[in-house]
């Protein structure tokens, strides 16, 4: 129904310097009825990872290795690297790990809305550490 009424989703970019300088980094947000600004990076392949999300304190380490390792193995490939992870407190949401970072939740409908501005050459996959209950 939200697609059908021209309802989708744009992503803003996380201003990580407080306007006081020109913000560049690859951090970004959902809103709806905005321009997008995620840009198209690379005409490489893309692999989109999806975090650990939400985890306990004491818990869930493992998960979040897992996502950065999965990244850097990738870029170690050649590949351009996106997460999606909605927790900013894990390693796999700092500045260096990815060349592009996603905030948000790990819902079907939220990831389908990255995938759908990360996917426009067709040349997104995906790698998926979510622990299995």
């Amino acid at each position: 129904m939200r697609y059908d009424n021209g309802i989708v989703a744009a992503f803003k970019m996380v201003d990580t310097c407080a306007a006081e300088f020109e913000a560049s980094t690859p951090y970004y947000y959902s809103v709806f009825g905005s321009e997008n600004e995620a840009t198209e990076t690379t005409p490489k392949k893309k692999v989109l990872v999806l975090g650990s999300g939400p985890i306990r304190i004491g818990q869930g380490i493992e998960f979040d290795f897992c996502s950065v390792h999965s990244t850097w193995a990738f870029a170690k490939e050649g590949w351009e690297t996106v997460i999606v992870n909605n927790n900013p407190e894990t390693v796999s949401t700092d500045f260096d790990i990815a060349d592009k970072l996603y905030f948000e939740p790990l819902t079907p409908e939220d990831v389908e809305n990255i995938v759908n501005i990360e996917n426009r050459t067709e040349q997104l996959y995906s790698s998926v550490d979510r622990p299995q209950r």
